[in-house]
């Protein structure tokens, strides 16, 4: 990757550094939307989790 592949390869070297970019864009995206699909469960449990402290609560009282 890099300013050799272009020297030596002109375009098609070209080309192979942009596929390399955009496989890791790729890859970046998918771990981003993996933490905010793991952030998003948390918050529904953390949710859950007021719900029934409150409920507790309120039997307690």
């Amino acid at each position: 990757m890099g300013w050799g592949r272009t020297l030596f390869l002109g375009d098609v070297g070209n080309r192979l550094d942009i596929q390399d970019t955009e496989r890791d864009i790729d890859s970046l995206k998918r771990e981003i939307r993996g933490s905010f699909h793991k952030d998003l469960s948390q918050d529904q449990k953390i949710e859950k989790l007021i719900a029934e402290n409150a409920e507790m609560k309120l039997y307690l009282a």
